[in-house]
């Protein structure tokens, strides 16, 4: 069931398109001002897939599959890192460490993966998420 909730939830993601707005707001289609911003935004729906990958590799005690979805997400920290939030943007140094704290959680549930501890792999793969959760509330 969580298998199927996930994949629902990700087409959902790919069939829109675009980031959806809390609060009943409007968000912007499009950044161009802040190009790193819309980069951003535009590999979210890449994000959705690849956390579901991770999670289904986690359950089937695949390392390599672990590696390959983390790597994905992995690849985009530094220009998360290095954004600038367009809501409660003067908590910048809050949002660099959720950014770091999300790429420190993946590299440890690579880690672990690869050491065959999936059930830690999946606690840190858990607090990654969190940190997915933390900053949306705040920042999106």
């Amino acid at each position: 069931m969580k298998k199927l909730t996930t994949m629902i939830a990700c087409l959902l993601l790919l069939a829109h398109g675009e980031a959806f707005a809390q609060e009943g707001g409007k968000h912007k289609k499009g950044h161009k001002a802040d190009a790193l911003m819309q980069r951003l935004h535009d590999m979210m729906p890449m994000y959705g897939v690849a956390l579901s990958k991770l999670e289904t590799a986690l359950e089937k005690g695949d390392p390599a599959a672990v590696e390959t979805e983390a790597g994905k997400m992995l690849a985009t920290t530094p220009d998360l890192k290095k954004a600038k939030p367009h809501k409660n943007a003067k908590q910048l140094n809050k949002f660099k460490s959720i950014a770091a704290g999300f790429e420190s959680e993946l590299k440890q549930t690579v880690e672990l993966a690869r050491t065959g501890d999936f059930n830690k792999a999946k606690a840190a793969f858990k607090k990654a998420e969190d940190k997915c959760a933390e900053c949306h509330a705040l920042f999106r």
